[in-house]
């Protein structure tokens, strides 16, 4: 059913696109601040849905210097606080990170539409850091394709572990001190359809949005400040295809491990393509580009610009159910960006 019969020209009474994968950045350090989902221009054709999606990711990235100072255990590399402190104190005018664990991420998100062109939504994920089980399977598949693991293998596995020494800011945490489920930061988005789909023009939407600082900042669940961002989204229905394109521009809040360190703007940009099979599936692959709160703060690869692919579907199991599931792989650089990441979302209205 159309939401907006009488604007479109070009919508026939086929089944309408259901939408891309909510899928965002998960990187460990991303997810401490705002990053909306990509979305379609229109708003959602229903009073209230509720979406629930389970994402789980694993990040293994560091910088070069870690390795001049690790002894082995067992044949692997370990690293403690007592190596990241000594690291530091060798190299202390030197930027250095290592990120090694998996995030799961489970997500409660409402959307009420409020009128005809505006909608409002929230999400509060529950997060948890871990070791957990991903590691020798990624080495695995690296091995049969010939990835490179970027010395993946020299460290212990399914441990997790958070350094960041950044102008100056030392950030350690182990295993222990990262266990723990907590909620992240709560988030507000509005939407507000401002063109509908025409013959020759694609659907134009606003967005503006908040997060509030309550994740805590020690389990690494959040980073205590206020932040928000602005967008605009793109839907275009070509037959049996949906194109999608969201562009956003995120203001961070300062982050406490690291003081009074003025953090950059950054930018988000999305696309998607979605096919229509039949009256109840649809296959969906999508790309981002991110920059990032350390862009300009670091020589270190947080600074670059990350792009990951995402491949996933959505299958209507009823007409108020929907499910999705979705793998993401990083492309092109992977200096900030998980190795590998996978969802699964239901989504009730």
């Amino acid at each position: 059913v159309l939401l907006f019969p009488a604007l479109s020209t070009t919508l026939s009474a086929q089944t309408s696109p259901r939408g891309p994968i909510a899928s965002r950045k998960n990187f460990p350090t991303d997810l401490l601040f705002l990053s909306p989902i990509i979305g379609s221009a229109y708003p959602a054709g229903h009073k209230f849905s509720l979406n629930i999606r389970y994402v789980h990711s694993n990040t293994f990235v560091k910088s070069g210097s870690i390795l001049d100072i690790l002894p082995e255990q067992d044949g692997r590399l370990l690293f403690e606080r007592k190596l990241a402190e000594a690291l530091v104190a060798n190299r202390p005018a030197e930027d250095a990170y290592f990120f090694d664990m998996e995030t799961k991420r489970l997500i409660f998100a409402g959307t009420p539409l409020l009128r005809r062109r505006l909608q409002i939504s929230s999400a509060l994920p529950i997060v948890q850091h871990s070791g957990d089980f991903l590691d020798g399977i990624i080495e695995k598949f690296h091995s049969v394709f010939n990835i490179s693991d970027d010395e993946r293998p020299d460290f212990r596995r399914n441990t997790a572990q958070a350094f960041l020494y950044l102008d100056g800011h030392f950030l350690h945490k182990t295993d222990r001190q990262l266990s723990g489920i907590g909620p992240g930061d709560f988030s507000l988005q509005t939407h507000y359809l401002l063109f509908a789909e025409q013959r020759r023009q694609p659907a134009v939407a606003l967005r503006f949005a908040v997060e509030l600082p309550t994740g805590s900042t020690k389990k690494l669940h959040g980073n205590g400040h206020l932040d928000w961002g602005a967008g605009v989204l793109l839907s275009k229905r070509i037959a049996r295809n949906a194109l999608y394109l969201t562009f956003d521009l995120l203001i961070p809040g300062t982050w406490q491990p690291l003081g009074d360190v003025e953090l950059p703007r950054f930018f988000v940009l999305q696309i998607a393509y979605e096919r229509l099979i039949g009256d109840a599936v649809s296959v969906l692959l999508q790309a981002n580009s991110n920059t990032n709160p350390f862009r300009g703060k670091t020589t270190t690869g947080l600074n670059g610009v990350s792009y990951e692919l995402t491949l996933g579907g959505k299958i209507d199991l009823s007409a108020n159910i929907r499910f999705a599931a979705a793998l993401t792989e990083n492309i092109a650089y992977f200096r900030n960006s998980p190795d590998l990441g996978f969802q699964l979302g239901l989504e009730v209205r």
